[in-house]
């Protein structure tokens, strides 16, 4: 288990603390601004301590900065995080990108571990404006999931705007919609009531206006009267207004 402990202070050195337990000793990391990483063992029967240092040059440096990165640096994951993005995808989302302006390593590995297509980190508010203007350019179609007052521009480029509840006021102005942070599938639930929509205004427009066809050739051919024509069409409409107000999407499937 990981858990971070401190930021301290030696001499003019400054080191973040991470601290690893398991059941036989206790692993203190610390590392330095020169991204040296300096491990500290405590035996917990013995208290005995020992000590090994990996500097930058060290085989096993690499190593030892990835394990730091996935387990301090990086913020907490959410348990839901990979299986909202499937869903995403099993939904018809063709690529999902997530833009940061955290370092290179800790989008790598947040990105591996649940899934994302494409990741760009150290980005900029005007690069990410940029690259959805480079997707429209493709043909494609974005939507942009923010938070923050810097995502604007690309919040008002995207075709489909979602801010976060707790996030900035301006982008939750921008946006066209405003979702709650507390569940990580409402972006799922959307793709799926405005898929349904979609078809049931489809589905709608054909029938009504193959339905209207109908009683026109029946009336201009003298096989119904006017009256049976309208009162046809006016036990349709209710019919459609009626069905159209039923749910796009069973409870079973919101999620």
């Amino acid at each position: 288990m990981w858990c971070k402990t401190a930021i301290c202070e030696f001499a003019d050195r400054s080191y973040d603390v991470m601290t690893a337990l398991n059941s036989d000793y206790t692993s203190v990391y610390y590392v330095d601004l020169n991204k040296n990483i300096s491990v500290r063992y405590i035996n917990k029967l013995t208290d005995k301590t020992s000590e090994e240092i990996f500097t930058k040059g060290h085989k096993q440096h690499s190593d030892a900065m990835r394990y730091y990165i996935e387990n301090y640096i990086s913020d907490p994951l959410r348990a839901e995080a990979a299986d909202a993005i499937k869903a995403l995808h099993d939904c018809g989302i063709s690529k999902i990108v997530m833009m940061t302006g955290d370092n290179e390593q800790t989008a790598k590995a947040v990105a591996a571990k649940v899934g994302i297509d494409e990741f760009h980190a150290g980005v900029l508010p005007e690069d990410k404006a940029n690259f959805i203007k480079g997707e429209h350019e493709k043909g494609r179609k974005v939507i942009m999931i923010v938070d923050g007052v810097n995502d604007s521009p690309a919040l008002s480029e995207a075709d489909a705007g979602i801010a976060i509840n707790t996030g900035a006021a301006i982008a939750k102005e921008i946006a066209d919609i405003t979702v709650s942070s507390v569940d990580l599938y409402i972006p799922v639930t959307l793709r799926k009531i405005s898929s349904a929509l979609m078809k049931r205004i489809h589905r709608n427009y054909r029938f009504i206006v193959s339905f209207n066809l109908m009683l026109i050739l029946l009336g201009v051919g003298g096989i119904i009267q006017p009256t049976t024509s309208a009162l046809f069409h006016n036990a349709s409409t209710l019919a459609i207004s009626l069905k159209s107000m039923t749910d796009l999407i069973d409870e079973k499937e919101q999620k």
